[in-house]
């Protein structure tokens, strides 16, 4: 990395790039935008300060009131921020005379056109001005040069008087080696640290990212795939009941063809591709426990009716009880940002638990779920997903998210529920304690922020 205060033709001095800047030292408390440390740049987006962004307060006497763009550095920290502060909307800051032991001075300059603001940012990561503030320091102790335990100091040479501030200290003792490059290469600077640091943080994130992966093989990412295991066996173990029932009650020989629903026109041969259908995808699974998933996937933007019309044309393989699903989306063209897996999976298991637990009535033959799709007031996208089965009793209200509680006989692994309130949680969404609605005594339903394009 190039010494930002080396000498070279292409360089110019600091003290050609900053000069005083202009404030009014206030007499009276006056209300306001104040300045406070919490808004010195921490990253390369928030080096601009808007007033407007600030906290507004009073200022108290002795304090500066500045009218136009201010650079902001404190004397003996890298610590910076660029002030756009405007007749319209001035900004207050602490007296130039007020030290901090860890960070000197609060200094404002105002910048000359050969320097980028950015710039000083860049000097507070790799090679800042403080140089010059710590050689000022030594230097004073021999009695070279004004130091900065004069600031505040008034003195008077005959015919004027006048106090010193930080500033002025600073300015007077800067060096002709304490140079910065010119504009362009200030900009190829900055932008080479730019890139570098993001390079950087690629790597932390992609470290971080196979740590998280190595967590999610050990502990979730197998408990889930046993999970979703259950949910692949419960209707391959319903279709073989179905078949045993089917045999028992025939008397003729059994065709592929043959019809065992007179409601669905389900045929063996339907029964038994839903069967391999189900074993493929308990193979899958059995895989995914020694194979680690991807984590963080990417999110995508979902229109969500889309979504959710395109999930239920794709249920004929993943349930052998026979039910009607309806889809009635009250507000169109509603979008969701989310990962299409976890929500895949957060409808197989509020479908799972409806089968499992509300579908149990073999002699009923209307059985049905209904998705709603609407719009809230504060800007979510609201999904309830309604079913006309078993009621759910009061604890399965209030335990229905909770990981490990199931319910009575029907009940499982207990993780069902918990997952869809998991992955509400991971993607800013929040999952409401069931209830019912007329003629559903079941409704699950969810909730995700709305994105436009």
């Amino acid at each position: 990395m190039m010494d930002v205060f080396s000498s070279d033709s292409q360089m110019i001095s600091i003290s050609k790039c900053l000069n005083w800047a202009k404030w009014v030292e206030l007499r009276e408390p006056e209300n306001g935008y104040i300045f406070t440390d919490e808004y010195l740049a921490s990253n390369w987006d928030d080096i601009d300060v808007h007033p407007e962004n600030l906290p507004k307060g009073k200022a108290q006497k002795g304090m500066r009131k500045v009218t136009s763009p201010v650079l902001l550095l404190k004397s003996h920290a890298p610590k910076m921020a660029f002030i756009l502060a405007t007749e319209m909307s001035p900004v207050y800051f602490c007296s130039s005379f007020n030290r901090i032991k860890e960070d000197g001075y609060t200094m404002l300059f105002g910048l000359m056109p050969n320097v980028w603001p950015e710039y000083f940012f860049y000097m507070s990561k790799y090679n800042s001005w403080c140089n010059i503030s710590h050689h000022i320091d030594e230097a004073a102790k021999y009695d070279l040069c004004t130091g900065f335990r004069e600031v505040g100091h008034c003195h008077f040479d005959g015919n004027e008087e006048w106090v010193i501030d930080a500033e002025t200290v600073f300015l007077n003792g800067i060096r002709p080696g304490d140079l910065i490059p010119l504009l362009s290469v200030q900009r190829q600077q900055i932008d080479d640290a730019k890139m570098m640091e993001k390079a950087i943080l690629d790597r932390m994130l992609e470290k971080e990212r196979k740590f998280q992966q190595k967590e999610w093989l050990n502990e979730t990412h197998i408990r889930n795939s046993k999970h979703r295991l259950s949910n692949e066996i419960m209707p391959a173990r319903m279709a073989v009941e179905r078949l045993e029932r089917f045999l028992v009650n025939s008397s003729e020989g059994i065709k592929l063809s043959s019809i065992i629903g007179q409601a669905t026109q389900q045929t063996v041969g339907d029964l038994l591709n839903n069967l391999k259908t189900s074993i493929q995808n308990i193979e899958m699974e059995i895989n995914n426990l020694t194979k680690s998933e991807t984590i963080g996937e990417q999110l995508e933007t979902l229109e969500v009716e889309h979504f959710i019309r395109e999930y239920c044309e794709n249920l004929a393989s993943k349930f052998g009880r026979h039910f009607r699903v309806g889809v009635d989306c009250r507000d169109k063209g509603l979008k969701i940002k989310i990962s299409r897996k976890p929500l895949m999976e957060l409808f197989d298991n509020v479908f799972t638990n409806a089968v499992r637990h509300g579908f149990t009535d073999d002699t009923r033959e209307d059985y049905k779920i209904l998705i709603i799709i609407s719009k809230t007031d504060k800007g979510f996208c609201k999904i309830d997903i309604a079913n006309n089965g078993n009621p759910i009793s009061e604890r399965g209200r209030g335990e229905y998210f909770v990981r490990g509680s199931f319910a009575g006989k029907t009940g499982h692994t207990g993780i069902g529920g918990a997952r869809v309130f998991e992955i509400c949680e991971e993607f800013n969404g929040k999952a409401i304690e069931p209830y019912s609605i007329e003629g559903f005594p079941v409704v699950i339903s969810v909730e995700f922020p709305i994105v436009s394009l």
